[in-house]
């Protein structure tokens, strides 16, 4: 090592200047011992202003070839770092404040907060949720299950299921939810609906009338089947 680099400085192999070795005059390079580059900053912009074609290109062909090999190994690094990242009480909690503001429209961000204000939370965060599987568990070793809409403890019988799995809204909450939903879209969309409502019966109109004559076929031979069944029974 020369002396200029003892003293906090460092010499340019590109140009031959002696320039502080710090990140204002040479970029970062975690290879080196030094951790920075052996050529200065302004050497290294005047190279890559004169091949900035020459380079653009070479980097052009180079994910053409390695397009689909690259894509699918940062898939498969963005796939693993998120199932690891939620699995981590900071991603739990993050996840959780992410609901809260499409709920109520709030405007927390974990991005915000301190490490120390996040590690907190986290902890408190895994901790609640603990205690919630604790409570599901004993509930559903008494055949009922807690909505979380309105709070209340029923039954596993008032609860809708889907694939296999009770929902988390009771069967009230649900069905006013619904119907809250469907009539406010309604309001919102009534010449939409109406206009695809006429396009849909013009192009189906022979189905819908087959349907139609179904049903009253059906409904026909129930009627008739009522009006027999006591003559049937005094026999």
């Amino acid at each position: 090592m020369t002396d200029h680099e003892h003293e906090g400085m460092k010499k340019c192999t590109k140009c031959g200047e002696i320039k502080p070795a710090t990140a204002e005059y040479f970029n970062r390079d975690r290879t080196k011992k030094d951790g920075i580059r052996t050529q200065c900053r302004e050497c290294r912009r005047e190279y890559y202003q004169k091949n900035k074609d020459r380079r653009l290109e070479y980097w052009r062909e180079y994910y053409q070839k390695n397009k689909d090999r690259k894509l699918e190994y940062w898939r498969e690094y963005w796939r693993e770092y998120h199932r690891e990242y939620r699995r981590a009480p900071v991603g739990r909690l993050e996840q959780s404040i992410s609901r809260l503001r499409r709920k109520t429209g709030a405007t927390i961000y974990v991005r915000d907060m301190t490490e120390e204000q996040k590690e907190t939370l986290a902890n408190q965060y895994v901790a609640v949720r603990t205690l919630e599987k604790t409570e599901r568990e004993l509930l559903a070793a008494s055949g009922k299950r807690r909505c979380s809409k309105c709070g209340g403890v029923f039954d596993f019988e008032m609860f809708y299921k889907e694939r296999g799995r009770y929902m988390a809204v009771c069967r009230a909450c649900k069905g006013k939810r619904g119907r809250k939903y469907d009539r406010k879209y309604r309001q919102q969309n009534k010449d939409k609906i109406n206009e695809y409502n006429r396009e849909y019966y013009q192009q189906n109109k022979d189905k819908i009338n087959e349907r139609k004559r179904q049903a009253r076929q059906k409904t026909k031979n129930n009627l008739t089947k009522q009006n027999l069944s006591p003559i049937i029974g005094c026999r």
